[in-house]
């Protein structure tokens, strides 16, 4: 009698695994009641340091609830840990999950695209922007004596040469 009941199991575990989906359906739901969850992304090759590694190789740090989706992660990019940064000349400590840039790959993707793919709603930051512009004015210091010589001096040799064509 036992055995007949563990053969009629097994033939319902069968039929209900053929009416499973093959691969997980991430959709998001389409009801205004539920939330979608939603994912900053900050970059920076300066602003990320730990007290054992220092400041960190350019690395995207995960601001948002992210406990959900921490299983997500480390199956899809190896490399991403959970870190205590650093901030403020060590004063403050935050933790959160980062990835270094570099591990964003064609075989893996980027985060951005991964979290998109499961139904997040994705923000990407820059926190270097601005710190690489190679414009003279901005790396100019208008209150420089340096640089007011070095007009007045250039004003001066346009003024010669002005005088030379007389």
């Amino acid at each position: 009698m036992a055995q007949g009941g563990h053969a009629r199991s097994v033939r319902s575990l069968r039929e209900t695994a053929r009416k499973l989906n093959v691969s997980l359906d991430v959709s998001t739901f389409d009801h205004p009641k539920v939330e979608k969850p939603s994912f900053t992304l900050a970059e920076s090759e300066t602003e990320f340091e730990t007290r054992a590694d220092g400041v960190l190789p350019r690395s995207i740090l995960i601001l948002g609830n992210t406990y959900p989706f921490k299983e997500f992660f480390k199956e899809k990019f190896e490399k991403i840990r959970y870190l205590d940064l650093i901030f403020n000349g060590g004063t403050e400590v935050k933790s959160g999950w980062v990835l270094p840039v570099s591990e964003q790959t064609e075989t893996t993707g980027t985060l951005a695209a991964f979290l998109r793919g499961l139904g997040c709603i994705v923000t990407e930051e820059n926190l270097d922007e601005g710190e690489d512009d190679s414009d003279e004015d901005a790396e100019r210091d208008d209150t420089a004596f340096v640089d007011d010589e070095a007009e007045e001096g250039e004003e001066d040799d346009s003024d010669e040469s002005d005088d030379d064509d007389k």
